[in-house]
């Protein structure tokens, strides 16, 4: 993986895990952000889990027609995550809300 894909899966984890830290959780201590990091196939794929507060699962694409989305504060991260990486899905379950998002590997099928 070379330095510009690394760079942007870095900056999309530092989103999520900020996100879980800020909006899940409100910012109180003593809740756990569990993250992991897998290759599957030809993608890395980085999960990040909470047990806090649900994020609306719909999200206005990156950009529409004409130009880039205004982004306000509530959803920016999320946005920009969307923009670094290949594929996002958010999950809320009982157990929490699972943010999953994955980069293609150097020499997979989306190289």
């Amino acid at each position: 993986m070379g330095e510009e894909a690394s760079g942007a899966v870095e900056q999309a984890l530092c989103e999520a895990v900020n996100n879980a830290i800020i909006h899940a959780h409100g910012q109180r201590a003593g809740y756990t952000v569990r993250i992991t990091v897998r290759q599957d196939d030809d993608w890395l794929i980085v999960r990040i889990h909470d047990e806090g507060e649900a994020t609306g699962p719909d999200l206005p694409p990156v950009e529409a027609s004409g130009g880039t989305v205004d982004l306000d504060e509530g959803g920016r991260g999320l946005r920009i995550i969307q923009a670094l990486m290949w594929q996002v899905c958010y999950l809320r379950r009982p157990e929490g809300n699972t943010l999953e998002m994955r980069y293609p590997l150097p020499g997979g099928t989306e190289d």
